[in-house]
């Protein structure tokens, strides 16, 4: 491709500064960095959806099932559909080699180490990974050997690097390394037949030509495209032997050579072209056709040819040149021209052969590219630009023979640090326009795919009747459920495809402002996609958890800019200091224990991708992060004012204009929709009976905590007496700590046999992490399906009523004898003791209910460490009483959800005593030095603070004098 006496500096010799063999290693580990880049670009995303049991290229499920007939020993099997017979496979038997001989090894090496040796035959799952992990390895190779067809070519370092880096950065070669397709056989076998060709060009034997054939047969067996290779090795042979000095009989030994390794290798391949070469034939002509001709109208194809190819060619050539990147595309046909010059040149002068050799390969390769494209473009419609990608590396390195070529100067001995520094510059400046895309791209790779997002809503469905369709096929909007339109058309062409989810319900909840019931989480897999198109439901997916100490990062999808949102935050069983930022707005929140609070935002989009040649509608991107601690907290994106009102409506404020929610909506209608709504629902046949008296006497309904806002809410209950005499039991409501919320209980009397439960209450906002437990106080009983939602009747009566119902609050206070004591004393400025309560007198050997009211100044990884404790001391310092208040149990808010109830130790001896208050991590026993704000306490320098005096009456056992 150049001569050698434009290389000779081969990137270490620049005046002879520095030596040569550090130079080698230099380019070495330049090498060995551009692999590593290639690899961890194309890992992205490679395993996404597998584990929910999603695939994204139709074709990934037939390449992995053949895989699995190889490693059976199944080769050549028929199923009558021309979906597959005929369809090439080989890259699987490849696959196959590969997979025999790492478990072979691996079977022996686990004996020795005393493991459990791999199964006979892979699982499914292992089917998948081991597909894509040999496809991420293949799109690796073929970046190494870029490289070393530029070596065997004699360019310099900086050259071949170069050409690595291109092809590392194509985005083509990204998008068939993602999928478990036949596609990288192209990529691959090409790259390994052009570096064959390279090997015969510098050294002329002829295994090298047998090795190129053999490579393109390969190439064919994995994907039929892949034979048009044969073209360019023809060409290349008839240039090499024939046009320069016209040796036919060279030109005929060459010709057989790879000839017959091409007809060796494809037997080898693909077998049944031996011994049913009619049938063989049949379906590879049946299969091209169907291929050729999928999607494509009755209407198309009874145009004449001409018009077919023109129509073709002209839908085809501009996306196809764009995903190549046209600054490369550019670039590379410059490289052809100058390589068909210089090829004219050498002929004139009477070049060495393996010069000819390398500038006719140069000529023979670098005119393949357009010669495939042309063809293709012109004769199929429906063209996936990624099949392209087998075409990258000659691309590549056509693109920086003509920089190389532009900014040597012929015949120096050196190249200039000048002129390598414009090498340089051109380079990057051709690597930009791919690098770009493929930023793009991996920006999606490391996110699910929409397939996944339908899948997930209709496998958790909140709708009924839901049902998926591609977004092409939707013409009615109102009977939209979610369309899940993420970005425009890509170069992977099957990432993100379009779907819809459908439901004769979705124009009814597309009429509401927003949900006239309480919110509660969609549920489901963790999401990348908050989707704002579509109606709000009960179960709602623009709303997400944050575990505590932890960071969630989303990307809000909408097809209109938003000028304004809200940001709805609630807190759980522990205070929460909120941080985020959503379109670059930033907000910050501390909310106390069972707390909520609204954020206005104006964020700005990250990305506008416009797509009105599919669907008419532009996508904005709002990238939405928010981290926590110390405890969790739950997120929902508003975008409306309605929705705000109804957030704070169900957060037990009631002052919210819920008539913006509830104006205009049929309360029938509402509640028959919210009936057919999935809310909280189970089945609990798998538990074991409850009884009283026994180790299992409580049943909890559903998985863990839910949250739940505030409102009106109905358990409907399939119990089953196991008792003759009947049985009793107990519903109520239970916190995150498993403590009774005061007032929400109620006993039904349960007969033997079969008998449906409903049990109706109203619970304010706190606390919000809770669950309807089941507690047998006679007999024996059993429970069957269960369903919790929103009493609907109940809402729309409590925007009437007059004054607000109970459950309008965030919560009830909880029932204190004692007065508050004020504190007002911040511990290791992580806790703000406001006040503390104690019952008076404390009667040693009863349950007696304490609390304090604190607030948490900032995140502490201990938190759920530390306590708050409250010492009774006689007049002569003798220590009568300790209690301990774990933080996590304390008093966040205005008022106590469920007061904190502590067994008094039964040997606290009576008196009058003074009470101090403290705090310390009970794992470490480090005790906390307190900032004394109150004026009554300045110039404390003890660990402990004086709150007061309180009285310890006599044990419970004996009576009060």
């Amino acid at each position: 491709m150049m001569e050698s006496e434009d290389t000779r500096a081969d990137g270490g010799r620049d005046g002879g500064a520095v030596p040569k063999p550090r130079a080698r290693r230099f380019w070495r580990w330049v090498a060995v960095g551009l692999l590593l880049f290639a690899f961890a670009v194309r890992g992205v995303g490679i395993f996404r959806g597998l584990e929910r049991g999603v695939q994204f290229h139709p074709d990934a499920p037939r390449q992995v099932v053949a895989l699995g007939r190889y490693l059976r020993g199944q080769y050549i099997w028929y199923t009558g559909s021309r979906f597959h017979d005929g369809y090439p496979l080989f890259l699987n038997r490849f696959d196959e080699w590969i997979v025999r001989a790492v478990r072979g090894v691996a079977r022996p090496v686990s004996r020795t180490m005393g493991r459990t040796p791999p199964e006979e035959h892979p699982s499914l799952d292992d089917l998948y990974r081991w597909t894509m992990i040999l496809r991420l390895l293949y799109g690796t190779v073929v970046v190494g050997l870029t490289g070393w067809i530029a070596r065997r070519m004699r360019w310099p370092p900086w050259a071949w690097a170069g050409a690595m880096l291109l092809v590392a950065l194509s985005p083509t070669s990204v998008a068939v390394t993602n999928f478990a397709t036949g596609d990288m056989a192209c990529d691959l076998f090409f790259a390994a037949a052009l570096l064959c060709c390279a090997g015969h060009a510098s050294t002329g034997r002829k295994a090298w030509l047998a090795g190129a054939g053999g490579m393109v047969a390969w190439a064919f067996a994995g994907k039929y495209h892949g034979g048009m290779a044969a073209g360019m090795i023809a060409a290349y042979v008839a240039l090499a032997s024939l046009w320069g000095e016209r040796r036919f009989r060279r030109f005929l030994g060459m010709g057989l050579v790879s000839g017959a390794a091409f007809f060796v290798a494809l037997a080898v391949a693909m077998p049944q072209w031996v011994w049913a070469t009619k049938r063989t034939w049949r379906d590879f002509l049946r299969i091209t056709a169907f291929i050729r001709d999928y999607g494509v109208s009755d209407a198309f194809l009874a145009r004449p040819w001409h018009e077919r190819a023109w129509l073709a060619f002209s839908s085809n050539i501009g996306p196809v040149l764009g995903a190549l990147g046209l600054v490369v595309v550019f670039l590379s046909l410059v490289g052809l021209v100058l390589a068909v010059r210089r090829l004219w040149t050498l002929r004139r002068d009477g070049p060495e052969p393996a010069a000819w050799r390398r500038a006719s390969l140069a000529v023979a390769a670098f005119a393949f590219p357009w010669a495939v494209i042309l063809f293709s473009v012109s004769s199929k419609l429906h063209l996936h630009v990624f099949y392209f990608s087998w075409l990258y590396p000659v691309l590549a390195l056509a693109a920086v023979y003509a920089l190389v070529r532009l900014v040597l100067r012929p015949g120096a001995a050196a190249v200039s640090p000048v002129r390598r520094t414009v090498f340089a510059v051109l380079l990057l400046a051709a690597a930009a326009e791919p690098a770009l895309t493929l930023h793009s791209d991996l920006y999606y790779w490391r996110r699910e795919d929409s397939a996944t997002l339908s899948r997930e809503l209709l496998r958790n469905p909140v709708l009924p009747g839901a049902r998926e369709r591609r977004l092409r096929e939707v013409q009615v909007a109102e009977r939209v459920e979610r369309q899940f339109l993420l970005e425009p058309v890509n170069v992977t062409h099957f990432r993100n495809r379009p779907t819809a989810v459908l439901s004769p319900d979705a124009a009814d909840w597309r009429t509401l402002a927003a949900p006239p019931v309480p919110v509660i989480p969609f549920g489901g897999e963790p999401a990348d996609w908050i989707l704002l198109n579509g109606p709000r439901l009960p179960r709602c997916d623009a709303m997400f958890h944050v575990p505590a100490r932890a960071r969630r990062r989303l990307v809000v999808v909408t097809h209109e800019p938003l000028e304004a949102c809200w940001v709805g935050l609630q807190s759980g069983r522990r205070p929460a200091l909120v941080r985020g930022r959503i379109g670059g707005a930033e907000f910050a929140a501390e909310l106390a224990a069972d707390d909520w609070t609204v954020v206005r935002l104006e964020p700005r989009p990250a990305r506008r991708r416009g797509d009105e040649g599919r669907s008419g509608q532009s996508i904005y991107h709002y990238p939405i992060t928010v981290a926590t601690g110390p405890g969790d907290a739950w997120v929902r994106v508003l975008a409306s004012p309605a929705e705000v009102e109804a957030f704070r409506w169900f957060g037990g404020d009631p002052r919210a204009e819920i008539g913006q929610v509830l104006d205009g909506t049929d309360p029938d209608r509402v509640e028959e929709l919210a009936g057919r709504v999935r809310y909280r629902q189970g089945n609990a046949w798998s538990h074991v009976p409850i009884a009283p008296e026994t180790e299992k006497r409580r049943l909890r309904l559903g998985n863990g905590f839910d949250v739940l806002p505030a409102g009106p809410y109905v358990v409907e209950a399939e119990c089953f007496g196991l008792a003759a005499e009947g049985s009793v039991a107990r519903f109520r409501l239970v916190d995150a700590f498993g403590r009774p919320v005061p007032g929400i209980e109620e006993d039904f009397t349960v007969p033997a046999g079969r008998a449906p439960v409903r049990f109706a209450f109203a619970k304010p906002f706190a606390p919000f992490e809770c669950a309807v437990e089941i507690e047998a106080l006679e007999g024996k009983i059993a429970v069957g399906d269960w369903r919790l939602g929103p009493d609907v009747r109940q809402v729309y009566e409590a925007a009437s009523a007059d004054p607000p119902p109970g459950w309008l609050r965030k919560a009830d206070p909880a029932p204190m004898r004692a007065s508050w004591r004020p504190v007002d004393a911040v511990f290791a400025g992580i806790l703000h003791v406001h006040e503390v309560a104690w019952p008076d007198p404390v009667i040693p050997g009863r349950r007696q209910t304490f609390g304090a009211r604190v607030s948490l100044l900032r995140d502490h990884r201990q938190f759920r460490e530390l306590e708050v404790y409250l010492h009774w001391y006689a007049p002569d310092r003798r220590q009568l009483l300790s209690i301990h208040l774990p933080t996590a149990h304390l008093q966040y808010g205005d008022e106590a959800v469920v007061p904190f109830e502590v067994e008094v130790p039964a040997d606290a001896e009576p008196g009058e005593a003074a009470v101090e208050l403290g705090a310390w991590n009970r794992r470490t026993q480090q005790r906390f030095r307190p900032e004394l704000r109150g004026a009554a306490m300045q110039g404390g320098r003890r660990r402990m603070v004086h709150t007061g005096t309180g009285h310890i009456g006599r044990p419970a056992e004996e009576p009060a004098p």
